[in-house]
């Protein structure tokens, strides 16, 4: 599920200005209206045992995997290149009508940067042990504690209620087990720069939230 960039951050270290949880969720709703397609890993997550009852749609939802897999490599090119790699994530997730958490996160990062946030990062899920349950977010800063937003599950708190969420209702969603805390580890995303994001604005205007959208209010 999760995006593979080099990881060089050891924690999560923002500017100052806050972003409002409820802002957070504005985007996150957005990408979800934008992009209104299945996710193999969350339906395989969520339904995991009567999965195995339907051969039919397990095999599609393979299938489904398979593509996203496909796309992300080819992906993989482009690393350094901000406004062909969006580009190519835009029309893969169109094209294949499907998206993981991977792809949920950096086209919810893209749309915060689009709509002038600029402390966000891409953030892994890992547990207090150390296990990575391969899933990624969001990170927000939003002041006093950092928002996490989770566009595959369509959910945005703050970092202390979404580890209450993820260890409650979600636990199953990544195996964890009870009482299991997990951390957000920041991860390096395709870094977008100011002419880079001029052009990609041009062919995904839908990741807009608000044109006015103020952030430093």
């Amino acid at each position: 599920m999760q995006v593979s960039f080099s990881n060089n951050y050891n924690n999560c270290s923002f500017c100052a200005n806050p972003f409002p949880v409820y802002r957070a969720k504005e985007v996150c709703e957005c990408v979800k209206e934008a992009f209104p397609y299945i996710s193999p890993t969350r339906v395989s997550s969520k339904y995991r045992n009567k999965l195995l009852m339907h051969e039919r749609i397990l095999n599609s939802i393979r299938e489904l995997q398979k593509k996203i897999e496909v796309t992300r490599n080819m992906r993989e090119a482009v690393l350094d290149k901000p406004v062909e790699y969006y580009r190519a994530l835009v029309n893969d997730t169109k094209s294949i009508r499907a998206l993981n958490c991977g792809e949920y996160a950096s086209l919810s990062y893209l749309s915060l940067k689009m709509n002038g946030v600029e402390n966000c990062r891409l953030a892994n899920v890992i547990t207090g042990n150390g296990r990575n349950v391969d899933h990624t977010v969001v990170l927000v800063d939003g002041g006093t504690e950092n928002i996490v937003l989770d566009a595959w599950l369509g959910v945005v708190e703050t970092e202390k209620n979404m580890n209450a969420l993820y260890n409650t209702k979600f636990a199953n969603f990544f195996e964890l087990v009870p009482n299991e805390k997990v951390k957000f580890v920041p991860i390096k995303a395709v870094d977008i720069d100011e002419n880079s994001l001029n052009q990609i604005k041009s062919f995904v205007p839908e990741l807009y939230v608000n044109r006015n959208m103020n952030v430093m209010a």
